[in-house]
């Protein structure tokens, strides 16, 4: 059994307010070198964003420092950047923004479906299928992995995301189970056939 070096154990409640009372120090030093810029977080999304890219720019910077300070490393594979009328300040990291299976795409100025992600895992659907050994197996299977594919799509369709999005949704859902169910006819098509 390997001992912790350093820290808390995760599934604890001081753990999870060790790391809120880090971040939000994180919070406010941006907020007060950035000029009142927000940092908004989803679990270990960190999000920020302003029409003026000298704004952006003291906020990375400023993320960076104090992530040097306290011990912190951001994911570099995980972290970028966009414009979206314009070119990336050349001070702003490299890289997608990402959120689930969505994409952000500079010159539609909206998220879209990220189609090589989403192939990845009907491959990894497609697996899970074949090792079930029952009908109900299959059908346990199924439901969670499209639901997994729905909440990573952004969830139920909201207004921010726009018409252009829930008919992305639908077609990507369409074509998964054209490719998880090639063989079925037309009049018991999908999962069901």
């Amino acid at each position: 059994m390997l001992a912790r070096g350093r820290g808390t154990a995760i599934c604890y409640a001081l753990s999870a307010l060790l790391g809120e009372v880090i971040l939000f120090g994180m919070d406010l030093a941006v907020n007060q070198r950035a000029d009142g810029l927000f940092l908004y977080r989803i679990h270990d999304d960190l999000w920020f964003w302003d029409s003026d890219a000298s704004k952006c720019v003291a906020a990375w910077k400023e993320m960076k420092q104090y992530a040097s300070l306290v011990g912190l490393k951001f994911n570099d594979t995980k972290t970028g950047s966009a414009c979206v009328t314009g070119t990336v300040h050349p001070e702003l990291p490299a890289g997608d923004i990402r959120w689930g299976f969505l994409k952000f795409d500079s010159n539609k100025m909206r998220f879209a479906i990220d189609k090589d992600n989403v192939n990845t895992h009907i491959v990894e659907l497609r697996r899970q299928l074949a090792a079930t050994k029952s009908i109900f197996g299959c059908v346990n299977a199924y439901n969670k992995y499209i639901k997994f594919f729905v909440r990573n799509f952004g969830g139920r369709p909201a207004q921010c995301f726009g018409r252009e999005h829930v008919f992305e949704v639908i077609d990507t859902l369409a074509r998964i189970q054209t490719e998880l169910f090639p063989n079925s006819g037309s009049t018991q098509g999908g999962a069901v056939g």
